[in-house]
């Protein structure tokens, strides 16, 4: 049986818009052009540069405060995110994700061929204490960045 957090939408209204700003306000210092950040169901938003077509992917980590703990050595990312992956293969777009500390001050910027190469574990957490799958990218294979 496969066990995934559910949706919730409080979590949802309260980082989504932030995090897809903060993306935003680094991905165009960084010489991308968004071209949509229209609510889809997919991806978060998107955006080209280069003539290559990307979709981004926010989260916010409310357990990540201040710096990065030393005693973490990689980035979890749920399972459930594999249907991004599908999806961007299946638009033929380069999927990547931007993952928040708590304040949207930094961030960890991890290619979406990354997730999909990484090993696969369960996590217990806060939402799901048994049963949910995670995506383990060890933070060597994501870029560090900070807003």
């Amino acid at each position: 049986m496969v066990v995934r957090k559910k949706f919730s939408p409080s979590l949802y209204k309260k980082y989504n818009r932030m995090a897809i700003a903060a993306g935003t306000k680094y991905l165009e210092a960084n010489g991308f052009t968004i071209t949509s950040s229209k609510e889809d169901k997919k991806a978060d938003f998107h955006a080209t540069k280069d003539n290559k077509d990307y979709l981004f992917e926010v989260e916010v980590k409310n357990v990540w405060s201040g710096e990065w703990p030393k005693a973490w050595k990689d980035i979890q990312l749920p399972e459930r995110k594999s249907r991004l992956i599908k999806y961007a293969d299946s638009q033929n777009k380069k999927l990547n994700f931007l993952i928040f500390r708590n304040d949207l001050k930094a961030a960890w910027k991890i290619d979406g061929d990354i997730v999909s190469n990484s090993n696969t574990k369960e996590v217990s957490n806060r939402y799901v204490p048994n049963g949910e799958m995670f995506y383990i990218v060890p933070i060597e294979k994501a870029k560090y960045i900070e807003l």
